[in-house]
């Protein structure tokens, strides 16, 4: 799944305003499906770009951005994490700093349990059913 449909999985699960965005990415044109998608998840601090000025179109999301994206939006809907989870992944040391809180955060509440209960492989790409599960989940808690 790519960073920009799972973008609009969550704008459309979430419920975000797509109206009359736009989003200052230089990879994100006007005329784009995913821009409405991109600007609202930006505006509402769901999404980063993969610097300031670019947002990754195209490319694969990696676990742990998808992690990052679904906690971020969770949280911009109230949902309520039990806090991060005690027990580690294997591979910690390979989730970046930026990613951790979210990764745990949904760990602790069941959203993710990694690829084989041990490992979380945080810069694997995830697939749509990955994505789907993990969007259920959310939603799940959300009401």
């Amino acid at each position: 799944i790519t960073r920009e449909e799972f973008v609009k999985m969550l704008t459309v699960a979430y419920k975000l305003d797509t109206e009359n965005k736009t989003a200052k990415f230089a990879d994100v044109n006007a005329d784009d499906w995913f821009m409405p998608y991109v600007a609202a998840a930006l505006e509402n601090g769901i999404v980063k770009g993969i610097s300031d000025d670019m947002f990754g179109t195209g490319r694969n999301i990696t676990r742990q951005d998808l992690a990052v994206m679904a906690y971020n939006a969770a949280i911009k809907n109230e949902v309520k994490f039990n806090g991060e989870d005690e027990q580690k992944f294997s591979d910690d040391d390979k989730i970046s700093d930026y990613a951790k809180t979210a990764v745990y955060a949904l760990k602790s509440q069941d959203v993710i349990n990694g690829i084989d209960g041990k490992n979380f492989a945080p810069r694997d790409t995830a697939t749509r059913a990955e994505a789907a599960k993990i969007l259920y989940a959310l939603t799940t808690l959300s009401n």
